[in-house]
């Protein structure tokens, strides 16, 4: 896969994951001093609905239909939500979303996860909130096959021709207040989060 390539298919599921990142919304409320105050304000204006998508720049082309994006999906709510919001996003363009299972808290599902995920030789493989430590060794397997990692919510992360995106990082209320950040923001081809 070309460089090009790789920067395109990060690009787009970029975009999957802005639809993901928008449909992973609370409803709870925030209460206490004046700091949890101004940063529950930011998180109520982040939570609501999207109008616009802001990446505006055109793909060059029309993805490639039929493409396949593993989702190592943990049992955790939180995976179920951003396993339907890939699947939303994916649809849209053509794509399928292949969820598969692993443990949080059983480090040995690792292994047999990634293997599965890069038998179905899928354009990219993403999950959420592993640390790259638990990952990384996975790494040359992935270059070797020409499958790119889309890691989100997992902290610091070298990218790489693999690793050309990281979906969303880990954002507490008060950087939230502080800095004004939008998902779309975060969704771009990024930062090596040190938050």
């Amino acid at each position: 896969m070309s460089h090009l390539s790789r920067r395109l298919n990060g690009f787009i599921l970029a975009a999957l994951c802005l639809a993901m990142v928008a449909a992973c919304g609370t409803s709870g409320s925030h209460s206490g001093s004046n700091e949890q105050k101004a940063s529950s304000a930011a998180v109520s204006e982040l939570e609501k609905d999207p109008t616009s998508i802001p990446i505006t720049t055109p793909l060059p082309s029309k993805p490639e239909p039929g493409r396949t994006v593993a989702f190592l999906k943990c049992e955790v709510p939180q995976c179920a939500q951003q396993s339907q919001g890939f699947k939303t996003a994916a649809e849209a363009v053509g794509w399928n979303v292949v969820d598969i299972p692993f443990v949080t808290t059983d480090p040995a599902t690792l292994a047999p996860a990634f293997r599965q995920a890069l038998d179905l030789k899928p354009v990219a493989v993403a999950f959420g909130g592993m640390p790259y430590e638990l990952w990384s060794k996975y790494l040359p397997e992935f270059e070797k096959a020409g499958t790119i990692i889309v890691p989100n919510y997992v902290g610091p992360v070298p990218e790489s021709d693999t690793v050309p995106v990281i979906a969303a990082g880990p954002v507490n209320d008060a950087a939230m207040a502080k800095s004004r950040w939008r998902a779309g923001l975060r969704t771009t081809r990024t930062t090596r989060h040190t938050s």
